[in-house]
């Protein structure tokens, strides 16, 4: 990603860095809210994004497609960490948080939609703006998964919010496993074998799969 984004939020990123206790050894499998592609794909990457995150929306138009397709073609493993520290920035106050849930009901039921939840909250005209006047509903999240054809329990889960304390406390495990890896808490950022991707390599994802 643009260089420009680590001069934006440096000073931002630092305290939250300095405010997160390190992890203890949290193993990446288990802190993901979502995985998308099997276990014998030849590489497994771990995302770490945040719903209200402009720059993680930017990394999701740039790369999403491409990641599909590989983790379709069998070549890749994504272990989706959806992490809540922009809730603050949210006009709701936990918007980051109640679209985790939102996506975390969707997988649970019918994992092979969550790729589309996902891609559409990301979406411009969906995504909410950082300090924004307003952000989706339970109503309107629970509205998109079912336009996307949601399974209706999801759809009821994510309209109760019933899985946003779980996603909440996912991503607080997911920001310790992230900071303990790589030092910083920061998103988008991208692991692979235990290092951060440098994303400013367009070809990171071809160099992971071929």
């Amino acid at each position: 990603m643009p260089r420009l984004r680590a001069a934006l939020l440096a000073s931002f990123l630092t305290a939250l860095s300095a405010a997160v206790a390190p992890g203890a050894g949290a193993d990446p499998a288990d802190t993901a809210l979502a995985t998308v592609g099997g276990d014998d794909a030849a590489a497994v990457v771990d995302v770490y994004e945040d719903y209200l995150c402009p720059y993680s929306a930017a990394f999701e138009r740039e790369f999403g497609d491409r990641i599909a397709r590989a983790t379709a073609s069998g070549k890749l493993q994504v272990r989706y960490h959806m992490l809540h520290f922009l809730d603050p920035r949210s006009a709701s106050g936990d918007y980051s948080s109640r679209a985790a849930g939102a996506a975390s009901a969707l997988f649970q039921h019918d994992p092979e939609d969550f790729a589309a939840l996902h891609k559409r909250l990301f979406a411009k005209g969906t995504q909410p703006k950082e300090h924004g006047a307003s952000d989706l509903s339970d109503d309107q999240l629970a509205a998109i998964a079912q336009e996307l054809g949601a399974d209706d329990s999801a759809v009821t889960e994510i309209r109760g919010a019933d899985e946003t304390a779980a996603a909440h406390d996912a991503g607080e495990r997911s920001a310790e496993e992230l900071r303990e890896t790589v030092g910083k808490i920061s998103v988008p950022t991208v692991v692979a074998h235990g290092k951060k991707v440098d994303l400013d390599d367009k070809n990171w994802l071809s160099k992971l799969v071929g």
